[in-house]
């Protein structure tokens, strides 16, 4: 123990025989003048008990309330029992065995909030006699800045106090029971080894069946038993929903201490009064606002769940973790890529248009999802790596495949579900579903889902337009543009991403462009040929597995442990360079389904629209180069006389940022931006060019 007065402050407020006491608390603890310990105490770590009481001949602790609920465990958690007494030193296992160390508990429904400390010279009789409200701990008697009170006598100034307080010690010690295993004490008894403590199946199941026969053997009324075994259920369920709310309360306290402190001259310190506004959001978004939990809903997705312990995925089956990355071998690895490239050739096999571009957005869309249980790593490293939060905005939660009708977006995702190990399942998006709907999902739990720690993606076919564009104040906290842009600029820690289709019947604002990956369908396929399509499908799904997935992630995470940089531009890098290492391993040449590069379908769609649009309608374009804009009349180009038309609006939510300037009233673009947008030059020359500059 070290001195409780360094400093001016005496947070440990000692009274020694009626005096104050100023010197270190570890004299009072005398194991050379007192050779005996008795200690009663609420609560006392295993860690600072063992340490601090090795130098008594003889020790005995009774624990009260909350190591109380440890005694449920040490009751009916055999492994809880063995790898207590796995954590402790020789010593410490043979003087227990020896009875020089007693550890008790409160027998079953009883409780301890008592502090008393007895030393005894068993020779001399001499006793020390020590009670306040201070726990046996490093929080009390560690210096750690926490006011406690102790009152302590010796028996030789204050005989009276001490044999009350001794009368006191020996009736709770009347209402306690030694909870240290006999079978414990005869396999410690005699042994070197300490491994010799882990209990086999069988001994487990006998020493419950002691823990059971030593509790009845302590109750004489049946109607006291009943009582005791309700009371412990009781203690057992409210100390599990304070312990949730005492995780979700400090993990409220962690997020709000990250937003409002900053880093200056390498100390920590709270940000200015003004920087609250900018913090806002993040507060408002990330801590205050509550997520409503609808338990009547079962996720109906694998769960995948990482370890902070490992830095490992896990999957979750029957309730059982199962390590899920794993390496596969060469002739697996060649197996399952052959079929990933048989499955993305049927995108020009069975399609009309042949357009050849589209493989490498579907292999484009795997990438995302297969990287996407560790989008939020991701994320986290971006932001150490570059020091700024907003960084975040660059790396999209949300994937949107476009296509119009039987362009394949439903086999796309329902692939996907498959060879990551959700059995190719997926929800359909339903604005009003039902919550005991299974197949259908709504946007208040896409919402939900996001905010836990399942990492397999929310596979949602279907999506309607107005979930990634509405403004409707209302639906606000789980939908539309406000929520697209407050989740992605604040969501944190371990979350899982969306994978949605939709049709081309889609459009948003560039706010929300900039936060989501979009990748665009153009061939749709032959219905002549809907059976063979449906049979090539199905054949490949039967045979792909999860190898392939299992192998990528264990490669990712090897990244990982070796150290990345994010590049915000393409998040899919390390997804590439797994697959190119997987090329020059099986000796391929690089598939053309390969993309090297971010896929930007959304702005390319824009580019094609706007380029059509210049092309038929260039006279409504009023040019000034010298000014470097352009005035667009809404009449020519879009059909309406300064309306505010559908039309006119999503057209309007095509152009990247930076191209338009002013959209109220006459709209203005960006000439430079414009013309480097739609790649192409003005058409505008002669007269109208030398009017406008």
């Amino acid at each position: 123990m070290s001195s409780l007065f360094q400093s001016s402050k005496r947070y440990l407020h000692v009274i020694y025989n009626d005096e104050p006491y100023n010197q270190d608390i570890e004299l009072l603890f005398d194991a050379e003048k007192f050779d005996r310990l008795f200690i009663c105490t609420y609560v006392s770590s295993p860690k600072y008990f063992f340490t601090h009481t090795k130098k008594f001949d003889e020790v005995e602790l009774l624990l009260g309330i909350e190591d109380n609920e440890n005694a449920q465990k040490f009751l009916f958690d055999p492994d809880y029992t063995s790898e207590f007494f796995k954590s402790l030193d020789q010593e410490a296992l043979h003087k227990i065995a020896d009875q020089k160390i007693r550890i008790r508990f409160a027998n079953l429904g009883s409780m301890i909030h008592s502090k008393i400390y007895i030393l005894l010279n068993s020779k001399t009789k001499e006793t020390r006699v020590m009670v306040g409200s201070a726990n046996y701990s490093a929080s009390a008697f560690g210096n750690m800045k926490q006011y406690e009170e102790l009152i302590v006598y010796d028996s030789a100034y204050n005989a009276k106090f001490t044999d009350l307080y001794q009368k006191r010690y020996e009736e709770i010690r009347a209402d306690t029971s030694d909870f240290v295993p006999e079978r414990i004490k005869k396999k410690i008894t005699g042994t070197q080894e300490l491994k010799i403590l882990s209990l086999s199946e069988e001994e487990s199941v006998e020493l419950l069946k002691d823990r059971v026969q030593q509790i009845e053997g302590l109750v004489a009324v049946p109607d006291e038993l009943d009582e005791g075994i309700k009371r412990t259920k009781h203690l057992i369920a409210k100390l599990e929903e304070q312990t949730k709310q005492e995780l979700k309360s400090l993990t409220k306290t962690k997020q709000i201490i990250e937003i409002i402190t900053k880093p200056s001259k390498g100390k920590l310190g709270f940000i200015k009064p003004a920087q609250f506004v900018k913090q806002k959001e993040q507060i408002i978004t990330k801590v205050l606002k509550e997520k409503r939990v609808v338990k009547e809903f079962e996720d109906s997705r694998v769960p995948l769940l990482y370890s902070e312990a490992t830095g490992h995925i896990y999957r979750k089956e029957n309730e059982e973790l199962k390590l899920y990355p794993k390496r596969a071998n060469k002739e697996v690895l060649s197996q399952k890529l052959m079929l990933l490239s048989r499955f993305i050739d049927a995108y020009t096999t069975y399609t009309i248009n042949k357009e050849s571009d589209t493989k490498k957005r579907i292999f484009e869309a795997i990438l995302y999802a297969f990287s996407s249980v560790y989008i939020w790593r991701l994320r986290q490293e971006a932001v150490a790596q570059q020091g700024r939060e907003e960084v975040k905005d660059s790396i999209p939660v949300f994937m949107l495949i476009a296509g119009m009708s039987n362009s394949g977006k439903t086999h796309l995702i329902k692939f996907i579900s498959q060879i990551m190990g959700n059995h190719g399942s997926f929800y359909t998006y339903k604005k009003s579903a039902k919550l005991h709907s299974m197949s259908h999902i709504n946007p208040q739990l896409i919402s939900q889902f996001l905010y836990e720690e399942n990492l397999m993606p929310i596979f949602v076919d279907e999506i309607e337009k107005e979930y990634y564009s509405s403004n409707n104040s209302t639906t606000s906290g789980y939908m539309g543009e406000s929520f697209i842009k407050s989740t992605t600029n604040t969501l944190d820690g371990r979350h899982p991403c969306m994978i949605a289709t939709s049709n081309t019947d889609f459009s948003a604002n560039a706010q929300v462009m900039r936060r989501m990956y979009y990748i665009q369908l153009n061939n749709p396929f032959d219905t002549a040929k809907k059976e063979e399509t449906a049979e090539y499908f199905t054949n490949i799904l039967n045979e792909f597995g999860t190898e392939l997935y299992r192998d990528f992630l264990a490669r990712l995470e090897e990244k990982f442990l070796q150290g990345i940089t994010i590049d915000v531009n393409d998040i899919l890098a390390p997804a590439r360079e797994i697959f190119l290492d997987y090329f020059k391993e099986l000796a391929m040449e690089v598939p053309d389904y390969f993309s090297p590069a971010r896929i930007d379908d959304y702005y390319l769609r824009g580019k094609v629209m706007w380029r059509d649009l210049y092309s038929v309608k260039y006279k409504g374009f009023k040019e000034n180069k010298k000014e470097g804009v352009i005035l667009l009349d809404d009449e020519y180009v879009f059909g309406t006389k300064m309306s505010a038309s559908r039309e006119k609006r999503e057209l309007l939510q095509f152009l990247p940022i930076g191209v338009l300037r002013e959209q109220k009233g006459i709209v203005r673009l960006d000439y430079e931006k414009f013309f480097s947008f739609i790649e192409m030059k003005s058409k505008n020359s002669g007269f109208l060019s030398n009017f406008f500059g």
